[in-house]
């Protein structure tokens, strides 16, 4: 399987037609529900070979966005990077241009952080890479701190009362760097607070808690950050740079 892409049951069982250059589909749903398949919608998400491309690029743990376009968006209960055998499931080793995950791996340990990159080694191509953001635990902003820490701000509810660890550049960068990759450094906060920022594509991964792109940053005044890195994937395998 060269290329996939992950489908819902009502658009498995969609009618799909390919009439574009392009290799895009159009789904038809009343004839899909002609066709019966009521009882299947929106039951399981299920794999199909679409068409041969060699750009598969992913997002995990997407929150429902789709700032991606292209790319393929996963949700936890679809790919987990804790669940080597979704990946299996999915992808084959050596396949995946790209993957993005924008304030997953605060969700992780240091050491489940590390597993997680290393799967993520496995599944992409010489070349690719992981566009990582997490929250930046050198920004010294107080109401940001306490939004970010370990466990959240307070309620149960909160989407960062998962939270596990707060990275540093230092951390994410040698979280990543045991895990085989080389780390380039997007957006930071060093020691001092002082704010770091190296020019990136966002065609090639778009984070929206970023300098450019988060609305709370107006006017030259940083409200919310994020520690942003590419973790690339050496284009030759290099056994001492990883600990298996």
């Amino acid at each position: 399987m060269e290329v996939i892409k992950i489908l819902t049951a009502e658009e498995l069982y969609g009618i799909l037609n390919q009439p574009d250059d392009d290799g895009s589909f159009v789904l038809d749903l009343e004839a899909a529900r002609e066709e019966r398949a009521e009882e299947t919608l929106r039951k399981n998400w299920m794999v199909v070979n679409v068409a041969p491309s060699s750009d598969l690029r992913v997002v995990v743990g997407s929150g429902g966005s789709k700032n991606n376009v292209g790319w393929v968006h996963t949700e936890e209960d679809e790919l987990n990077l804790l669940k080597r055998s979704d990946w299996e499931r999915i992808f084959t080793p050596n396949s995946i241009s790209a993957i993005l995950a924008e304030h997953v791996w605060e969700h992780l340990t240091y050491e489940e952080g590390i597993e997680a990159a290393k799967t993520c080694y496995d599944f992409l191509k010489p070349g690719g890479y992981v566009r990582c953001a997490v929250p930046d635990g050198f920004f010294r902003n107080e109401w940001y701190q306490n939004l970010v820490k370990i466990g959240g701000p307070g309620p149960a509810d909160h989407p960062a009362a998962g939270h596990k660890i707060v990275h540093t550049y230092r951390t994410l960068q040698s979280m990543f760097e045991e895990a085989g990759f080389q780390v380039r450094l997007l957006e930071y906060c060093d020691e001092d607070g002082e704010f770091h920022y190296n020019d990136w594509d966002e065609n090639d991964g778009f984070i929206y808690r970023s300098k450019r792109f988060d609305h709370r940053n107006q006017n030259g005044e940083l409200e919310f950050v994020s520690l942003i890195i590419d973790a690339i994937k050496p284009e030759e395998w290099c056994p001492s740079c990883r600990g298996d």
